[in-house]
């Protein structure tokens, strides 16, 4: 909203946060290596900041400093982390104001498991896995992920979701519903 002009507020309105952000990925023990939990996570958040109006140099920083522990850490990361870790490098390779050689020598080396196992097995997870395979293996899946969205009714009344989220929750379903209705922004779909 900020980025599109639709709040007016000063630019240190992350300041805190950042500083947060700043500790957690430089200084505080982290768990591991995954999105939902650990430094891809915290990766994440760093380059939405990156691709801010003026980025901070702790910015890049903590950018630098997640690949470093990616590269020296890569035999030990499980397989499934290293999804997130490959999906988390691709991301930061294409941003053009973002270059690092370590990023294409180490996407060559993280092995890519295109079934995404932190997705679940629920109707949003495999609508979306459908959507991240298409994005990071370069497969012509869009035309089948509008197929399989025209084909969904009603989401199956008597497996009611259990939490509000996006992945398992009423936000996914709605979020799903809403694409059946009308194609919208599907950048919803990059936070899982």
């Amino acid at each position: 909203m900020i980025r599109r002009k639709f709040l007016n507020v000063e630019d240190d309105i992350f300041e805190d946060f950042d500083q947060r952000m700043i500790r957690a990925v430089m200084y505080d023990p982290w768990q591991d290596f995954s999105q939902y939990d650990g430094l891809t996570g915290y990766g994440r958040y760093w380059i939405t900041r990156l691709c801010y109006e003026a980025p901070s140099v702790q910015t890049r920083e903590c950018l630098f400093s997640i690949i470093k522990l990616i590269e020296e850490r890569l035999q030990d990361i499980s397989i499934e982390e290293q999804t997130d870790v490959y999906c988390f490098l691709h991301d930061l390779q294409q941003i053009q104001s973002f270059e690092n050689e370590n990023v294409t020598r180490l996407l060559k080396r993280v092995t890519f498991d295109s079934s995404f196992p932190r997705l679940g097995d629920s109707t949003v997870g495999n609508i979306i896995r459908r959507y991240q395979h298409n994005r990071y293996s370069n497969d012509a899946l869009l035309g089948e992920i509008d197929i399989a969205l025209k084909q969904i009714s009603d989401f199956d009344i008597e497996k009611a979701p259990t939490s509000t989220g996006l992945l398992d929750g009423y936000a996914g379903e709605g979020m799903i519903r809403l694409m059946v209705l009308n194609p919208i922004n599907r950048s919803w779909m990059n936070l899982l």
